[in-house]
């Protein structure tokens, strides 16, 4: 993989790249936000992002979860994609442990109604029985939050010695108060659950509880409904873009099947989002009750978000495949 912007280089240490110049946010982890599109705007092609990817593309996602403390998904796409539980290969385990990181990062789960499939990995996997959420116990390295100790990346060879397979921690469900009792009381079985909100997920104060208990990096692997909220609640710091040499068509939803549509109710007083972003009309993809409601979590009372002004701080490149690497520009939103 190359390096465009901002100095050209034939070769990247990706870890670095995606360590440096981190901007951690007072009163919260810092946020980072990681999507693919095709150049039509297309995110998914036959219900899931995995093919629009590559080579290069899986192994920035990985090094994307190497860095992070937890991993941030919604509920929607935990079930398209068939989530199962963080792994990372021992010595980038031990990499993570040197950076006072836990050896494996946290997968939490947004919910609106507690209603997932238990038989996927993500919780067939998890150590079952009653518990309280764990400290996720990361602490500040030099380089940021989460930063960088050594340029080994995901996929390299084992350390001599490396650390043994440690156990899988319990994946964390994020739920409102509102969120039926039998559904929380099932999920508490095989997951931690946070509850942050009441009738809906309260995502500016699901990051404080997840600050609290220690994370400091949390990386937002979608949905797009999920990626929305974020967006328009402020809480976004980064976006890393994997910009696909692909035209997804019709199929995909993108701009030759239909283009920027007006989001209705699936952003606050409207908006445009990317067709592919939508369903077929243009409606918001529902998958289930409660779940997808029109408007994003945490936000329906909200003023309308301004555009939120973003800076480049690379441009890689690997097979055609651009990865960009984005940050918001808080101080210089509208209103701040």
């Amino acid at each position: 993989m190359r390096s465009l912007l901002p100095v050209p280089a034939e070769r990247v240490n990706l870890v670095e790249a995606y360590s440096k110049s981190i901007q951690a946010p007072e009163g919260r982890p810092f946020v980072r936000l990681n999507m693919v599109s095709t150049v039509d705007g297309a995110v998914a092609f036959a219900g899931r992002s995995g093919p629009l990817g590559g080579p290069g593309d899986k192994l920035v996602f990985s090094v994307l979860r190497a860095i992070a403390d937890v991993i941030l998904v919604g509920a929607g796409t935990v079930r398209a994609e068939h989530y199962g539980p963080p792994r990372l290969p021992p010595e980038v385990q031990a990499l993570r442990e040197r950076r006072g990181q836990t050896p494996l990062p946290r997968l939490a789960v947004v919910s609106q109604s507690a209603y997932l499939d238990w038989t996927l990995r993500l919780f067939s996997a998890a150590p079952a029985g009653p518990a309280g959420p764990a400290a996720i116990g990361a602490q500040e390295a030099p380089g940021g939050p989460a930063g960088p100790s050594g340029p080994a990346a995901p996929g390299g060879s084992a350390a001599p010695g490396g650390p043994a397979a440690v156990a899988q921690p319990r994946p964390l469900v994020i739920v409102p108060g509102a969120a039926p009792a039998e559904n929380v009381q099932r999920l508490a079985t095989r997951a931690d659950v946070l509850t942050a909100g009441e009738r809906e997920v309260d995502l500016s104060a699901a990051l404080q509880e997840l600050g609290r208990l220690g994370a400091r990096h949390i990386l937002c692997e979608g949905g797009p409904r999920l990626n929305s909220s974020l967006v328009a609640a402020g809480l976004v710091d980064e976006l890393c873009l994997t910009l696909s040499p692909k035209l997804a068509g019709p199929a995909g939803g993108g701009l030759p099947g239909g283009g920027w549509l007006p989001a209705g109710g699936g952003l606050p007083g409207g908006g445009w989002l990317p067709a592919g972003w939508l369903g077929s009309r243009g409606q918001a993809v529902a998958r289930r009750p409660g779940d997808e409601a029109q408007s994003p979590l945490g936000t329906s009372s909200q003023p309308r978000q301004p555009l939120s002004p973003l800076e480049i701080v690379h441009v890689l490149e690997e097979d055609s495949f651009l990865f960009l690497r984005m940050r918001v520009q808080h101080d210089l939103a509208p209103g701040s």
